[in-house]
């Protein structure tokens, strides 16, 4: 076999190799989606600041829950789908951030914090809105307390929307923050997460 075709078969395995190693040890290539929950990528999950001293988050059963703090997962995103549910009874508070950024003083303040809390009002329900960013305030949907809820957003560009249980709930457009990390929020009892899936796009 002449020595060029040996070279460019040989070259041609190593890219495969590399290819391959490449994708076993960087879970989360486009369009592949990947479970944060799991037990290889816990451990990327990690206190943002002013929160380091907490205690630490627990993961029971498939739930992942804290109290009184804020973890953010180390790898940023820009455009990804992001599935999870999540289960609150009334008591605290927690919230789904996207695009936030571990580092910050005020991290609700960076990125779009999707907010799980109490309507302020004797319905006894739960509602979820963005609170801080964008602005204006763009709404809130509303679900009944103690039940799981199915969640489902899409950040693609500056617009991003959420789906409860399949159905649009929420949805704005807004170029103030195009990449960050995926945060997690638990105040007091807060809220329960499992099976929190994302896809890059």
């Amino acid at each position: 076999m002449p020595l060029a075709i040996r070279t460019s078969i040989v070259l041609m395995c190593c890219s495969l190799v590399l290819s391959l190693t490449s994708c076993t040890a960087n879970p989360g290539f486009r369009g592949e989606w990947v479970d944060l929950l799991s037990t290889d990528l816990l451990p990327k999950w990690h206190a943002a600041v002013g929160y380091e001293e907490r205690r630490a988050w627990t993961m029971a059963e498939g739930e992942y829950y804290g109290y009184g703090s804020i973890v953010c997962y180390q790898e940023p995103y820009t455009d990804f789908e992001l599935q999870a549910e999540f289960l609150f009874d009334g008591r605290g508070e927690g919230g789904i951030q996207i695009r936030g950024n571990q580092t910050a003083i005020r991290s609700w303040e960076l990125g779009y914090e999707l907010d799980i809390d109490v309507v302020g009002d004797d319905s006894g329900r739960g509602h979820i809105h963005f609170p801080v960013n964008p602005k204006p305030y763009g709404g809130d949907a509303q679900f009944v307390l103690g039940r799981w809820q199915q969640i489902h957003v899409e950040a693609t560009g500056p617009r991003v929307t959420v789906r409860l249980h399949g159905t649009e709930v929420l949805t704005f457009e807004d170029g103030g923050f195009l990449t960050g990390q995926i945060c997690l929020q638990g105040e007091k009892d807060g809220v329960r997460y499992r099976n929190l899936r994302v896809k890059r796009l």
